[in-house]
């Protein structure tokens, strides 16, 4: 049992693959003793397509922690769905090892693309039957595609960071938004692109954040998604505070 679930959290606390500078298994053996859960974090397509053992070590499996996928931020759309789910094959097979319970994915903006990718999802053998969360995204605030997503199986991934820089809390008015919500990802919000700790997030947002996590079913996760060791630390230590302060530990 991790350091941080001593704690009496409700939810799984997770943390990114990459808070130190190293390789996804050293991050992984580091944050045994913190947290519940990684986030295996995949940045780009190409280079972690081409991960071996000495990224990804056999005795991963062995450690006391979930795990979950974050798919590649530079799937390529480009070249079609076909190509991206075959891709997105590849990656899941690289880490079966681990059983991760979820995978979290950039949704594609166009309507007709991502209508087409859900098919090829569902469609697949393995995929299929995988838990894949949407995350809202700059390009992509979930809204203009709500009304297809409420047609799949679909679960979401909030990541409060980019609500708050990119005015999306019109999420919390469609239908069905908060019954299909899995996920959190946290961190300081003055700026979104470089992931602080949330020591920098500001009152707005620890309001937001509160509200979500009084409705927020336990044994869900929720992300401390920062990229370096004294901001995770910190991270933990004022999250730990805060679900105490509001009443929800």
């Amino acid at each position: 049992m991790s350091a941080f679930h001593n704690k009496k959290s409700p939810w799984f606390i997770a943390a990114p693959s990459f808070v130190w500078p190293a390789v996804v298994g050293d991050n992984c053996y580091y944050l045994q003793h913190l947290v519940d859960e990684v986030e295996l974090i995949f940045f780009e397509t190409e280079s972690s397509l081409n991960y071996t053992e000495h990224d990804l070590p056999h005795g991963l499996k062995d450690l006391n922690m979930g795990y979950h996928l974050h798919l590649p931020l530079d799937l390529p759309w480009e070249e079609g769905v076909g190509r991206v789910i075959r891709d997105i094959e590849k990656l899941a097979a690289q880490v079966e090892y681990l059983s991760p319970h979820c995978f979290v994915l950039h949704p594609p903006r166009d309507p007709e693309v991502f209508t087409e990718f859900h098919r090829a999802w569902q469609e697949h053998p393995d995929l299929g039957s995988r838990k894949l969360l949407l995350e809202n995204v700059q390009e992509n605030d979930l809204v203009q595609i709500w009304p297809l997503i409420l047609q799949t199986e679909f679960k979401i991934c909030l990541d409060l960071g980019h609500l708050l820089a990119f005015n999306q809390q019109e999420l919390f008015n469609l239908r069905g938004f908060r019954d299909r919500l899995e996920m959190l990802h946290i961190y300081g919000d003055n700026d979104p692109s470089r992931h602080t700790s949330l020591a920098n997030l500001s009152p707005t947002g620890q309001e937001i954040l509160k509200s979500v996590l009084e409705k927020f079913p336990s044994n869900r996760t929720i992300v401390l998604e920062v990229f370096n060791p004294e901001d995770l630390h910190q991270s933990l230590d004022i999250f730990s505070n805060w679900i105490i302060n509001w009443g929800l530990s």
